[in-house]
């Protein structure tokens, strides 16, 4: 089982100064990722991927907040996916300088989320590929197995 819940943004898109909890990580392509993992969950009041249980294509207020703010300085888009066997869905909400769109949902959404970001793809690969998401199968694998910065 894959799961991600994340927000993720080119370097030097994220404001300076980042709330404690906020784990920085570093991928492929200068594109940077906060986790959302059960820690950042519980300060925020944020559930468990809410575009995926919910089907909601609005993001539940506390996250919205959470996300503006993250947002403010630049392109940033938060990410969700639950795949399982191969089958799964994949949702993410884009946001620049502040201003956030609703949710796409799709089997690409992550890739097209990422081509919004930038991201080129590598021969062979898709964008989600190209920088590394598939790294870990879990939010907390991205936790527990990188060094924060």
């Amino acid at each position: 089982m894959y799961t991600i819940q994340a927000f993720i943004a080119k370097r030097g898109s994220f404001p300076l100064r980042l709330p404690e909890t906020l784990v920085l990580l570093e991928l492929d392509q200068d594109i940077q990722m906060i986790p959302v993992g059960e820690r950042v969950q519980e300060q925020y009041g944020i559930s468990d991927l809410p575009l995926m249980d919910d089907r909601n294509t609005e993001l539940p207020a506390s996250l919205l907040e959470l996300f503006r703010e993250l947002s403010s300085a630049g392109k940033v888009a938060y990410i969700e996916a639950e795949i399982f066997g191969g089958v799964g869905t994949q949702a993410y909400v884009y946001a620049e300088t502040g201003k956030v769109d609703t949710a796409v949902v799709g089997d690409r959404a992550i890739n097209a989320a990422l081509q919004l970001l930038g991201v080129m793809r590598k021969p062979g690969f898709d964008e989600f590929d190209s920088v590394g998401l598939g790294r870990n199968r879990s939010v907390e694998g991205w936790l527990n197995g990188t060094t924060p910065r």
